[in-house]
């Protein structure tokens, strides 16, 4: 056998094995599938409020925790608004130095 004449056998024997894998035919008919009324870990209406739900310091149920963070997130917020603008104040002067800037050879 040549190369060709392989490859053709080969090839006709996957195109038959595809056809009769096709062969179910019209007559086939999906089982009948009741799903369950309840699933293991279903959450019930009054049960939609979980621990991941929650912010982590809560779940300690320490007051001082509770003012820390609150604090540290109250001051936070105007650190974070600082460093934005640092940051946008920056990419803007380095895109105005690099918009005038030209090049001559004389």
């Amino acid at each position: 056998m040549t190369w060709s004449t392989a490859c053709r056998v080969i090839l006709g024997l996957s195109m038959a094995g595809f056809l009769v894998g096709c062969a179910l035919g019209p007559d086939y008919k999906r089982p009948p599938v009741t799903p369950p009324e309840n699933f293991r870990g279903q959450a019930t209406p009054g049960e939609t409020v979980s621990l991941a739900d929650t912010p982590w310091w809560e779940a300690f149920g320490d007051a001082t925790l509770k003012g820390l963070i609150q604090d540290a997130l109250a001051g936070n917020y105007n650190v974070r608004i600082v460093a934005r603008y640092r940051k946008a104040d920056g990419t803007v002067r380095v895109v105005r130095t690099t918009r005038n800037l030209s090049v001559t050879v004389a």
